[in-house]
């Protein structure tokens, strides 16, 4: 319990170090600058680690992106949930504390500045001024179906998808800066690439996994019991 609450306690104080530090919109809508922008994943979470590998978390990212010659404003955005104590049935379910005051002043050092809680993507004002840059996030996943581009640094399960570029093959020091611009080509890639990988080859979520709906009927009990089974034969185990 002491653990949790010294845990809690480091949260707590990062959290308002990095609310004080992060721009307001007001700021934000003043940047002209196209700019890299770290996308904080959930952490901790397997899209960090194991997925990302050598590239597990944000300090290196960083520091490679800056060896890599980029010498820009790094904007940083901390994952929403990261702001929040979950607890899960009796403890909490640790969110956020991989974070600390020192971290962010860490990033600081690096060059990085913050941008708030509830700064998002999704307004289109924003997306020809940012290029993301996660481990393995999602977000790249939005953006290639959109027509955007995003930097990755990990091994996600979407390796490949057009509008994608990993980080350890991509020229940082003269970014070419048409990798802002949004791409019907990249668009329609995209959307033919996860039919191909996704299409019929996913698992019913009948236990509604991950907090959304449960799909809860015996017919689709049975179909989530019977791949279950398969993928546990397939790889045998016990």
């Amino acid at each position: 319990v002491l653990t949790h609450l010294k845990q809690a306690f480091s949260q707590y104080k990062s959290i308002q170090y990095y609310k004080k530090k992060s721009s307001n919109l007001f700021f934000i809508n003043k940047i002209k600058k196209k700019s890299l922008l770290i996308v904080a994943n959930y952490q901790p979470e397997g899209t960090s680690y194991p997925e990302g590998k050598e590239n597990n978390n944000h300090i290196d990212i960083i520091s490679k992106i800056r060896a890599k010659g980029y010498r820009g404003t790094i904007y940083y955005k901390e994952h929403y949930d990261s702001q929040f104590f979950y607890l899960d049935v009796i403890q909490s379910t640790k969110v956020g504390i991989a974070r600390s005051k020192k971290y962010y002043q860490d990033l600081e050092k690096l060059g990085c500045k913050f941008l708030p809680f509830n700064f998002s993507l999704q307004n289109k004002k924003y997306r020809n001024y940012f290029l993301p840059i996660t481990i393995c996030g999602t977000i790249a996943v939005e953006r290639s179906l959109l027509g955007y581009n995003t930097i990755i640094c990990g091994y996600p399960w979407y390796k490949g998808l057009p509008g994608t570029y990993h980080i350890n093959n991509i020229d940082l020091k003269n970014l070419n800066l048409s990798i802002f611009k949004n791409s019907t080509k990249v668009k329609k890639n995209s959307f033919n690439y996860l039919k191909k990988i996704i299409n019929k080859k996913t698992i019913i979520n009948y236990p509604g996994t991950g907090g959304l709906q449960k799909m809860l009927s015996d017919d689709n009990e049975k179909e989530y019991k019977n791949k279950i089974l398969k993928i546990t034969k397939l790889f045998d185990i016990k």
